[in-house]
């Protein structure tokens, strides 16, 4: 679905939400804005499911790992080259119209 809608109709609904968390006009307005769209998660779903064999989480479950820990020492480390991909993706997309509109760009 988020695919079928064009991006320019979030626009004042993504101002909205960064303005109530308080971004506007800050780094995090632009690194959420772009990295949590549907490509993104999307892509780290995909990178998750290739990189991350099911083993290795069912042995930290037998030796006493929990979700969170297991997620914490685990999952997020192994994902860091899905992150570096998404962050490149971020860096080299010259879709800015979001960007000045979530206030992360002044200018």
């Amino acid at each position: 679905m988020t695919f079928l809608v064009p991006g320019n109709l979030s626009l004042v609904p993504s101002f909205v939400l960064m303005s109530e968390l308080g971004w506007v006009g800050q780094l995090p307005a632009l690194v959420v804005a772009g990295a949590a769209n549907a490509f993104g998660t999307f892509l780290l779903r995909q990178f998750a499911q290739a990189s991350i064999p099911d083993e290795l989480i069912e042995s930290a479950t037998l030796d006493g790992a929990g979700f969170f820990r297991t997620w914490w020492s685990i999952v997020i480390p192994m994902l860091r080259g899905g992150r570096a991909l998404i962050g490149i993706f971020l860096i080299g997309s010259r879709h800015f119209i979001a960007d000045i509109a979530a206030g992360a760009l002044k200018g």
